[in-house]
C-alpha cells in the first residue's frame, strides 16, 4: 500500500516537472504577473493594516477597548456575561 502511494506521488511529481519544463514561458509570464499584482496592489494595501494592527496590539489598545465594551457585548451580540 505504501509503495503504491509513493509511486503515485513520484508519478505526479514527474508529470508536474515535465509540464513545467514544456510550458516554461507561460509559467514565467504568469509568475511575473502575479509578482506585479502583489507588488502594486496587495502589499501597499495590506502592509499598513498589519503594521497598525500590530501596534494597537502591542500597546494594549485592544484590551482597553475590550474592557470598555464589555457591558455592551452581551446586549448587542447576545453573548453570555462573564
Amino acid at each position: 500500500m505504501k509503495k503504491q502511494i509513493h509511486s503515485i506521488i513520484i508519478c505526479l511529481l514527474l508529470t508536474i516537472t515535465f509540464f513545467t519544463i514544456i510550458y516554461s514561458k507561460p509559467i514565467m509570464e504568469s509568475v511575473s504577473f502575479s509578482i506585479l499584482i502583489w507588488k502594486d496592489n496587495l502589499f501597499p494595501s495590506l502592509f499598513p493594516f498589519f503594521v497598525l494592527s500590530n501596534c494597537l496590539l502591542q500597546y494594549g489598545f485592544v484590551d482597553i477597548i475590550g474592557k470598555l465594551f464589555k457591558p455592551i457585548m452581551p446586549v448587542v451580540f447576545h453573548l453570555p456575561a462573564r
